[in-house]
């Protein structure tokens, strides 16, 4: 895996310390490269992960991104732009 010095979207300490005040699991994985998501984030019932990736409306997803979520099942894939979006998925998964 290529290693990349790969800047944030301008959401994305929001978006990782709202789930992480929530009480979920964040591993930020931003600098990872290779079209990785930006986060893992585990419900707190079950122990279930999902993978995000952070955007702003004027971010598109990048070739390496497209290619990653297209190899991914896609319910563990979320595309977010809000730390309140991670809270409505993650707790959908706890109902």
């Amino acid at each position: 895996m290529t290693r990349h010095n790969k800047r944030v979207d301008g959401n994305h300490a929001e978006i990782r310390d709202t789930a992480k005040a929530a009480g979920y699991f964040v591993a930020d994985t931003a600098r990872m490269g290779d079209g990785f998501p930006d986060m893992v984030i585990v419900n707190k019932i079950g122990r279930v992960a999902l993978l995000f990736e952070v955007k702003t409306p004027a971010t598109p997803m990048k070739p390496a991104e497209v290619k990653f979520i297209l190899k991914i099942v896609q319910p563990v894939y979320r595309i977010v732009m809000t730390g309140q979006q991670v809270i409505d998925i993650m707790q959908g998964l706890e109902d």
